[in-house]
């Protein structure tokens, strides 16, 4: 695995990513999975800016993305790994009150190992 960071963010792309070898078969056919990234990054990061206070998104959306950029390089992802439709979905179902304030939501169970680069 090539992705490996530190921080919030870091440590919850580390779960998602490691946990891939984990799951041996893709269960997305129809996306490539630099596309499936994307879309989870997007998903992801519009889900945690909207859990910050207003004055402060558009300084987290810029380090969310940012951050995603540098640990998880979407070009670089090869396999999907498990359903993004159940990852999409937990992230949907993301309660901004469950967060703490000013920090990134957990990244939900379905999409951790979702992607790999092997």
């Amino acid at each position: 695995m090539g992705w490996v960071g530190n921080g919030v963010i870091g440590r919850g792309l580390v779960v998602l990513v490691c946990s891939a070898s984990a799951v041996g078969c893709s269960k997305d056919d129809d996306k490539p999975a630099s596309e499936v990234c994307k879309d989870y990054v997007a998903s992801y990061c519009a889900k945690a800016v909207s859990c910050v206070r207003e004055t402060d998104r558009s300084d987290f959306s810029e380090l969310c993305d940012f951050t995603f950029e540098v640990y998880l390089p979407c070009d670089q992802a090869t396999r999907v790994w498990r359903n993004p439709q159940t990852c999409q979905e937990q992230i949907s179902a993301i309660r901004c009150a469950d967060v703490e304030p000013g920090s990134f939501p957990p990244s939900p169970e379905a999409c951790q190992g979702l992607l790999g680069n092997q």
